[in-house]
């Protein structure tokens, strides 16, 4: 038997080529990266909604405050939020023909958290509120009985 033929007929050791090593490697690198990025993303959605419910919070501490007296709630005006550092609050009026039918106004209140860049609230609401007349105090009002009417 010639030597060519001996070797041919013994088994090949079973073991992993450079070029599978090098296919597992690739596979093995994207899914890390892709879980990574995928965490990356998670992270960043969870932070934004953290912020807007802290946001929200800011927001109900300040109707809260202002809510019992409704004709006293600012209108087109802008202030810093009492007991929260930095934050800011906003109100304005929004144009709405059918509430001015109604002898209301819709009120905007906004939220800004701190270090915010743009002019994008953190939250907001619209509050539909009795229109306020300038014309007769709120003396005026506290006096009216409910025959006055």
């Amino acid at each position: 038997m010639s030597r060519k033929s001996a070797r041919s007929s013994r088994p090949r050791p079973r073991g992993t080529t450079l070029v599978e090593a090098l296919v597992g490697t690739v596979l093995l690198g994207t899914l890390l990266v892709t879980i990574l990025v995928a965490k990356g993303r998670l992270a960043v959605q969870a932070a934004q909604a953290e912020n807007r419910v802290q946001a929200c919070e800011v927001l109900d501490s300040v109707l809260e405050r202002w809510w019992p007296d409704r004709d006293g709630l600012p209108r087109d005006q802008a202030g810093e939020v009492p007991d929260r550092p930095r934050w800011r609050w906003q109100t304005r009026r929004v144009p709405n023909g059918e509430a001015d039918g109604m002898h209301a106004e819709i009120v905007a209140v906004e939220v800004f958290a701190p270090g915010q860049r743009d002019r994008v609230p953190a939250a907001r609401v619209e509050i539909l509120l009795p229109r306020i007349d300038r014309n007769v105090s709120k003396v005026d009002h506290a006096n009216d009985g409910p025959d006055a009417r």
